[in-house]
């Protein structure tokens, strides 16, 4: 994917971002709810994502960097994110030191082998982000 991407596929889609290369790419879901979405391929490629939305599972595989609007808010039903020693996730604000959110009322949420910068989840889920993660933020009101 190149530039900046707009899908509308609200409730029953299933949206994957996939890119081998280092190319970006933009989502910019309008405030509405969709179903999964996942972020792979072994590119370098940042993804961006735009507005308040909301999805069902949420899912980033390894090597990726995912940066959210600051002061905007991802709701989930689920958010898995796991890299591995060699291959870590970055998950951030666009604008250091401003937050995103990342929101989910239940269950539990993994991140494994990330870095997470500025953002601060919400919702009364549990977010795992004890196996290998760094962050500036993390506490247990974060994520």
């Amino acid at each position: 994917m190149t530039g900046v991407q707009t899908c509308a596929l609200p409730i029953s889609s299933t949206i994957s971002l996939v890119t081998a290369s280092s190319n970006a790419s933009s989502f910019s879901g309008g405030g509405l709810t969709y179903n999964n979405l996942t972020i792979a391929g072994g590119g370098s490629g940042s993804s961006q994502f735009f507005g308040s939305n909301t999805f069902n599972i949420f899912t980033i595989n390894a090597p990726k960097t995912v940066t959210f609007e600051n002061g905007k808010t991802q709701t989930v039903s689920s958010f898995v994110a796991t890299g591995d020693a060699s291959n870590a996730i970055t998950i951030r604000s666009d604008s250091a030191g401003n937050t995103a959110t990342l929101s989910d009322s239940a269950g539990t949420n993994t991140v494994h082998y990330c870095t997470i910068q500025d953002l601060t989840a919400t919702g009364g889920a549990t977010w795992d982000a004890t196996d290998n993660c760094t962050d500036n933020e993390i506490g247990r009101a974060h994520v």
